[in-house]
């Protein structure tokens, strides 16, 4: 005999039924714990995020296809990216790059915004270096280490 599904189960369900199949946690969090009657939770945001996980991973009823936001199994969502590199089986060349060599380049990337808005970065790998091609922002290539001002 099949197990009934709890009512946290169904109301994640409907939520995503009433976003067309796609949802976020804000969603999730605003619109789940008003339909469930009686609980005894402390946090309905963390029993949201398990029974998410469970859906997903145990009971592979829903998928995620993106950072913080689910989908029903059958929506085809626009960009597949996301689905693309949880698989591993993604061949994009990002920024011309290998994929070893991605998150280093975001993250001079990222480190090079924060210098322009003013902001104090930092970096704990010292060892990387983030050589700029875009040389009108800075004009220079560094060696990325605490507290970076490039």
């Amino acid at each position: 005999m099949p197990k009934r599904q709890s009512i946290w189960e169904n109301a994640i369900f409907r939520v995503l039924e009433k976003h067309n199949g796609i949802a976020t946690l804000k969603f999730f969090y605003e619109e789940v714990p008003p339909q469930i009657e009686k609980t005894k939770t402390t946090d309905a945001n963390h029993d949201i995020r398990g029974y998410l996980r469970r859906l997903k991973n145990v009971k592979k009823k829903i998928k995620q296809i993106g950072l913080s936001t689910y989908a029903l199994l059958y929506v085809k969502a626009d960009d597949v990216i996301y689905e693309d590199i949880q698989k591993k089986d993604f061949d994009v060349k990002f920024f011309n790059l290998p994929k070893e060599k991605i998150h280093n380049y975001v993250e001079g990337m990222l480190i090079e915004i924060g210098n322009l808005k003013n902001y104090q970065t930092y970096t704990p790998d010292k060892n990387i270096i983030f050589s700029l091609h875009f040389p009108r922002i800075s004009g220079h290539t560094e060696r990325l280490g605490y507290n970076i001002t490039l």
